[in-house]
């Protein structure tokens, strides 16, 4: 290589570093226009100074200086120089509607009534025409137009005239349900808020897709359409069904604590929806979860009954404990549907539980009694996905007040329950999304009853899968409990995750003033999908306040989860 070639690159090497020196390092600002104004003297390189004296211009032109503008720009090293143009300020002298009702410009937000000289500004009008465009947009007129006319400028005062042309007035006639969905119309007119008949709605229309997305068994295959004729306008609406009928399994082991062996559990699931073409919900559970001990519970709902409003909901609960008690509880309520994906219920419940020892005083806490409960509860479901979501709120509150009767013949040493009696649950979930495929879950459950007595036979049952993870089903009794639970979840697949969980529970008993524990749930599990369906496994590991955590006392749960 000659000394020339080598001098050559040397310069080029030197240059380029300066160039990269340069073009990292800040710069700084002067402004020369025909007006002050305060600005910035230092910013990180040319780029945000070019983009700050943008919004500079941008604010100018807001305070009536609608001439502002930068001539030119100029870098000398590391200063930048921009010559900016600031032209006269502009006054608004008047701002007008013509064949506007003033029913409808006093419904916008905006007001006009104090505009005179004040700085004029170009968004004010538009922001003002966007609201009259909405506000008829949502009144049956799609068509609608807005004019800026009779502008008049006179000694630097504007005048403006906003005019409206409102088109035919649009109503929906028909609504067509295309697709391969089976279902009674009325519950789509109900769930979308439209209705053959009604005026057309913009906001509506276009709210349609996320209307949809909060019923589980509807997928919306395509964006609607509006045909529209001199005669006759059709919403057409594409509909098919997606698979949320479920039957699911689940096998547990744990230890029998009369025999010491592994003893086979079981929890049957079947949810049905849609089944008779009027959107509703069939709710079946069975579990075995002891020796002699079961539960069978059955809920059914129809969220619009006579093309009204209103829905109905039903459900009887069965639950024997070994040869010691039979509870019984049915219960009906109304529900009223409001927001997208919530429900109001009013209920009335029966619920009658008796001993089954030949001689109930042998027994401890336990009693014949019959319960009538009113209740209010609310009821919200907001889950992206319901077998597998990554993001969403969801739960239930329920407040129920109660009459208590006993036996009349109650020994009268015995201490009596409090004729009213009252009760609440909470049971919320929330998923908070990371990334593309994980998610966060936080969960809170809790209960109360308040009575003076509180037999063991009307209290909460927890442990096991539903309440706290890593202890036998329905073996701790409580009337107060709080859980809260947190979870991460990788969602590999659309229907299966691999998941981490820790259930931490405050649990009392009022016939036991000891027994005021604090336990703690621990585990991992995985959901596998399969051409059979999702399989599911859990490992949970329990322990009371103050004892270590025992490997050999964990529960394992096999699931099975088929969708149809």
């Amino acid at each position: 290589m000659t000394q020339s070639s080598v001098i050559r690159y040397v310069a080029i090497a030197v240059f380029v570093a300066l160039s990269l020196k340069f073009s990292g390092q800040k710069v700084y600002l002067k402004v020369i226009s025909d007006q002050k104004l305060k600005y910035k003297s230092k910013l990180k390189n040319s780029q945000e100074a070019h983009q700050y004296m943008d919004t500079k211009v941008s604010m100018l032109r807001n305070k009536g200086f609608v001439e502002a503008n930068i001539d030119s720009s100029t870098q000398v090293s590391d200063s930048i120089i921009f010559y900016l143009h600031f032209g006269n300020k502009y006054l608004w002298e008047s701002l007008s509607f013509e064949n506007i009702p003033k029913e409808v410009t006093s419904s916008i937000s905006v007001r006009t009534s104090k505009i005179s000289e004040t700085p004029f500004n170009a968004a004010f009008p538009r922001k003002i025409g966007h609201e009259l465009l909405t506000f008829y947009e949502n009144n049956g007129y799609p068509f609608s137009q807005i004019n800026y006319d009779s502008i008049l400028i006179n000694d630097q005062r504007v005048k403006m005239q906003i005019s409206l042309s409102k088109g035919p007035f649009i109503k929906i006639d028909s609504i067509s349900i295309k697709g391969e969905l089976k279902i009674n119309p009325h519950y789509i007119y109900r769930t979308t808020g439209i209705k053959p008949g009604d005026v057309y709605n913009e906001k509506k229309i276009k709210s349609i897709p996320n209307a949809l997305k909060t019923v589980p068994f509807i997928r919306q295959s395509r964006d609607q359409q509006l045909y529209f004729t001199e005669n006759l306008n059709i919403l057409f609406l594409y509909l098919d069904p997606r698979k949320t009928n479920s039957f699911s399994g689940i096998l547990g082991f744990q230890n029998d604590p009369n025999t010491n062996k592994l003893m086979l559990t079981g929890d049957l699931k079947l949810d049905l929806n849609n089944v008779f073409k009027q959107g509703e919900w069939i709710r079946f559970n069975w579990s075995r979860f002891q020796t002699q001990s079961q539960q069978l519970d059955l809920n059914i709902g129809f969220p619009y009954i006579f093309k009204s409003p209103v829905g109905v909901e039903g459900s009887i609960d069965l639950f024997k404990q070994d040869s010691t008690f039979l509870d019984v509880n049915f219960e009906g309520g109304i529900l009223f549907n409001f927001g997208m994906n919530s429900r109001l219920t009013f209920s009335i419940a029966s619920r009658q539980s008796n001993t089954l020892l030949s001689n109930p005083s042998l027994t401890q806490n336990l009693e014949d009694i019959s319960i009538t409960n009113y209740s209010i509860a609310i009821n919200h479901y907001g889950y992206d996905y319901i077998f597998n979501p990554r993001k969403g709120l969801g739960g239930l509150i329920k407040v129920s007040i109660g009459n208590v009767k006993t036996p009349a013949e109650t020994p009268e040493n015995q201490p009596l329950p409090n004729p009213i009696q009252y009760q609440g649950i909470v049971d919320v979930n929330y998923f908070i999304p990371l990334f593309t495929k994980q998610t966060i879950g936080l969960m809170l459950k809790g209960g109360t009853i308040i009575n003076d007595v509180i037999y063991d036979n009307e209290m909460f049952r927890l442990g096991g899968l539903s309440t706290i993870r890593g202890f036998n089903e329905a073996s701790i009794y409580a009337d107060q409990y709080a859980i809260f639970s947190f979870e991460y979840r990788y969602l590999y697949e659309k229907n299966a995750n691999l998941k981490a969980f820790f259930d931490g529970a405050y649990v009392q008993n009022i016939n036991n003033p000891e027994t005021v524990a604090y336990l703690m749930g621990i585990g991992i599990g995985a959901s596998i999908e399969t051409k059979a369906g999702i399989f599911k496994i859990d490992y949970a590991m329990g322990k009371f306040e103050n004892e270590p955590i025992s490997f050999s006392n964990a529960k394992v749960h096999f699931g099975y989860l088929n969708t149809f």
